[in-house]
């Protein structure tokens, strides 16, 4: 039987810039691993010759301090809650450990990505999508995971 599939989204954040921002974060609930099966960033830059975002998705051992996000459903007929907790747009960073996957994003372009298995978190563990933007744009984001 194929496991529950959800999605965490955010839409129009600002990033800021010069600082580490964790865009979206997925913890696993107890005893239940997720898989990640897709990640896509897309930023709102109007300037062609601002230097690309470093944007990253790693393990995270700490929470942060962030706002709780609603997971949703990929399929509507699935019943019943997530395990999986979402939050978003930290304004006190969690503490982050290994990056699985690391890219350069140009400010005006989106990246999607489907990772590998060594990206796919642990039980009860965090897993964050993370960005260091040089210069401030707007940025729309999301999380694919099955559990």
């Amino acid at each position: 039987m194929a496991g529950k599939v959800g999605i965490a989204t955010i839409q129009g954040v600002s990033t800021g810039s010069g600082a580490v921002k964790t865009l979206l974060q997925l913890e696993c609930g107890v005893n239940h691993p997720i898989k990640i099966l897709e990640v896509g960033i897309f930023f709102h830059g109007v300037n062609n010759t601002h230097e690309p975002i470093d944007a990253y998705l790693a393990i995270q051992s700490t929470a942060g301090t962030m706002t709780g996000l609603t997971v949703n459903e990929n399929d509507e007929d699935d019943s019943g809650t997530f395990d999986t907790v979402a939050q978003h747009t930290a304004t006190v960073e969690p503490t982050t450990g290994v990056h699985v996957r690391d890219m350069a994003v140009h400010p005006q372009t989106g990246l999607i990505f489907s990772p590998n298995s060594e990206a796919q978190p642990k039980v009860s563990s965090r897993v964050g999508l993370v960005i260091d933007p040089p210069n401030g744009t707007t940025v729309d984001a999301y999380i694919v995971f099955e559990e």
